[in-house]
């Protein structure tokens, strides 16, 4: 059962953190578009404090997902998302330097035709992470279902072999004492 309890701990850690990793990525990169795009109706400066503070948790997260990534896969996808994300930032400063010069109906075709489909790209990159994480999730549990499948089995053979040989010692412990205890009252 020792084995079964440090198998699995390792197997569940790393799945499910990469797996809340990605959906970090997915939830704080929703909160920065929609500060650029309030930006465009309202105050940049405060919008502008909005998504740094977006910035500062993708930029955790992502961190986050580097450590705990430990398929192949999943590091090609991390790498490919901190490349777009850093031409998503430099979008994102010219689209605010834009809105701080006034410029809103520059700003927005520029957050339209630019943000827009770089923020796409990036979505649909985190999407595929969380796929890859939950995938990694399935394959994980089809790991467990497996070790315990073994422990089970292996405890059950423990089982069945202590009871042959619980029967085997009281037939022998009735035969060596029953039987001279028999011949004992016989002859009295």
């Amino acid at each position: 059962f020792s084995e079964l309890g440090s198998s699995i701990e390792p197997i569940l850690k790393e799945t499910y953190q990469s797996a809340i990793n990605a959906e970090n990525l997915v939830k704080a990169l929703d909160d920065q578009d929609d500060a650029q795009l309030m930006a465009l109706l309202d105050d940049p400066d405060t919008y502008r404090v909005y998504f740094n503070e977006g910035r500062d948790t993708i930029l955790l997260s992502f961190e986050r997902a580097k450590e705990t990534s430990v398929l192949p896969k999943q590091a090609e996808l991390l790498d490919r998302i901190i490349l777009t994300y850093r031409s998503y930032l430099q979008s994102s400063d010219s689209l605010f330097l834009m809105l701080q010069r006034r410029k809103t109906a520059t700003a927005t075709n520029y957050q339209k035709f630019v943000v827009r489909p770089i923020v796409d790209k990036l979505k649909d990159q985190c999407f595929e992470l969380l796929a890859v994480n939950q995938e990694a999730m399935s394959q994980a549990q089809e790991r467990i279902k497996t070790r315990t499948t073994r422990v089970t089995a292996t405890f059950l053979v423990a089982a069945v072999l202590a009871v042959a040989l619980s029967l085997l010692a009281s037939f022998r412990f009735t035969k060596t004492i029953l039987g001279p205890a028999l011949r004992l009252t016989e002859s009295v």
